[in-house]
């Protein structure tokens, strides 16, 4: 799938971060990946190594979450992911389908197998998705 017209801005990262996780503000208002079930500002769209960081690469683009906007954007999975699932954060920042009491992110239009730790899919951000 083709992802285009995804808004991005760039944030100082509070420490290494991978690509394509979710990620949140920490209280110095850096961006870091999102905790599992947690809300997330958005997506990043490049990595900082643990080496990259220490050197002084401080920042980073991220894919931003626009109220009432829904665009797609790549995740990684941590687990299986069906199209159609309501997508939250798992640990790390990472996608899986939503559990009660999470906050829900999105809408996977891609299928993760069931080997898919690590694997990309492609979500639309909706903040407002429902599981039905």
């Amino acid at each position: 799938m083709f992802i285009e017209n995804v808004k991005s801005l760039t944030f100082q990262v509070g420490a290494a971060i991978a690509q394509y996780v979710f990620v949140t503000f920490n209280s110095s208002g850096q961006i870091v990946a999102a905790a599992a079930g947690a809300d997330a500002v958005g997506v990043t769209l490049e990595a900082v190594t643990a080496a990259e960081f220490t050197a002084g690469k401080r920042a980073v683009p991220v894919a931003m979450i626009q109220a009432g906007g829904k665009c797609p954007v790549r995740v990684v999975a941590s687990t299986a992911v069906a199209v159609g699932d309501i997508i939250s954060s798992a640990a790390a920042g990472e996608a899986a389908p939503t559990a009660a009491a999470r906050a829900r992110l999105g809408v996977a239009v891609e299928v993760a197998g069931s080997d898919a730790d690590q694997e990309l899919v492609v979500i639309i951000f909706d903040k407002g998705a429902r599981v039905t």
